[in-house]
């Protein structure tokens, strides 16, 4: 498969310097390789969860977690079956990646200054303290994805497409979920399948796919079925819901990527909703704006969870942006997952001097701030976002 990218919002990859970019080629693949890996888990964990063979225990330290067999099922199907790396247990071998990456620079993109981007939340962050942080945009790059060898080509499909899913809804390397980084598909040369016209009957397909994968292989794994009713360990593509929210949802709004980037920062929320950046929004009010991603703090006020080994957790509502190039169509792209890996204590700290208050976390809290969320999300950008997935496709 060969992919033309061209680049959509700037990006800041990194290097083995973590501040500036590769030189040699800015879009680096073992940066792909793990957006990459970490789309096709999601795809596998959520036809194991709508086939009620995703387990998960209680835990300790978060609310949920993955079952012990069925993260091996995960690692097996994800990287022995589809083909992306598997490292062994029990009687399973190890196995390298069937597929390698290549990047070719088509057009060289331009280096950008964090200090020209600084509107931007997640920019403000990375440089704070004075820290030089490198971007670049207007780049253009071919990624050439070659087959080794050929194991299971009906499920190596799947990994030739939840790949062009990833480049779709998510972008590459810091502020990667907030838009940053994000790359238009602009062609794909692919030899073994049709591609969808529309980004609904493509993840439609990828869904029906992945189930497909763990119907064919759920018989050389020691699974048990689950309960259905709890929400899933980790983030997943599943069509479930519970409690009447939907585990993934995938929406496409008309709107300034930037101003939906900086949706995360409190002070631009206030400022739009409520004409004034100081007065408290609803996730405010109601301390739920740990669903927006943790550590939420500066200057000892804010949410963590230090005293537990888990002080960071990613947002669940992912961000990208794509112009009229990309092949599914341009606008910003909201994903959303559902999901219990969230600490169970959650402190937030009103001023250094006060002593934190606790936060107990569960399934139904989790639901009800991301659903605090997104209601305030849409109140922000004013306009209506279109249901992409799940939903019922046009034919």
């Amino acid at each position: 498969m060969r992919i033309l990218l061209k680049q959509s919002t700037p990006a800041s990859i990194g290097w083995y310097e973590p501040e500036r970019n590769d030189p040699l080629f800015y879009l680096r693949p073992s940066t792909v390789k793990g957006l990459w890996r970490w789309f096709t888990r999601a795809f596998i964990a959520g036809a194991l969860y709508d086939s009620n063979l995703l387990c998960s225990v209680e835990d300790k330290v978060n609310v949920k977690k993955v079952e012990k067999n069925s993260a091996n099922a995960i690692s097996y199907l994800t990287g022995k079956i589809v083909g992306l790396g598997f490292v062994d247990f029990g009687s399973f071998e190890p196995e390298a990646s069937r597929f390698k990456v290549n990047v070719e620079i088509v057009k060289w993109p331009s280096r950008q200054s964090a200090y020209n981007l600084g509107r931007l939340q997640r920019v403000k962050l990375l440089t704070l303290g004075g820290r030089r942080v490198e971007f670049f945009e207007h780049g253009e790059f071919r990624l050439n994805v070659f087959k080794t060898r050929e194991v299971h080509k009906e499920d190596e499909e799947l990994a030739l497409r939840t790949l062009l899913i990833s480049l779709s809804l998510m972008g590459l390397g810091k502020g990667s979920r907030r838009a940053l980084g994000c790359f238009d598909i602009v062609d794909v040369n692919i030899d073994s399948s049709r591609l969808e016209d529309n980004l609904c009957s493509f993840l439609e397909e990828t869904y029906k796919l992945a189930l497909s994968v763990v119907n064919r292989h759920k018989h050389e794994l020691k699974l048990q079925t689950c309960s259905d009713e709890t929400l899933p360990p980790l983030p997943i593509f599943s069509k479930r819901q519970y409690e009447e929210f939907p585990i993934t949802a995938i929406y496409k709004v008309k709107a300034r990527w930037e101003n939906v980037h900086n949706f995360f920062l409190r002070g631009e929320r206030c400022k739009r909703i409520l004409n004034d950046p100081r007065k408290p929004d609803a996730l405010r009010t109601k301390l739920s704006a740990w669903i927006l991603g943790l550590p939420r703090e500066q200057r000892r006020t804010g949410y963590s969870a230090k005293k537990i080994s888990m002080e960071r957790r990613a947002s669940p509502i992912i961000i990208s942006y794509h112009s009229r190039n990309h092949i599914f169509g341009d606008g910003v792209y909201i994903t959303v997952f559902a999901s219990a890996d969230w600490p169970k204590s959650i402190e937030w700290r009103k001023t250094p001097k006060e002593e934190p208050q606790t936060i107990g976390v569960d399934e139904g809290k989790i639901t009800a701030a991301l659903k605090e969320a997104l209601d305030e999300l849409w109140s922000y950008l004013g306009v209506k976002a279109e249901q992409i997935w799940p939903c019922r496709c046009k034919e």
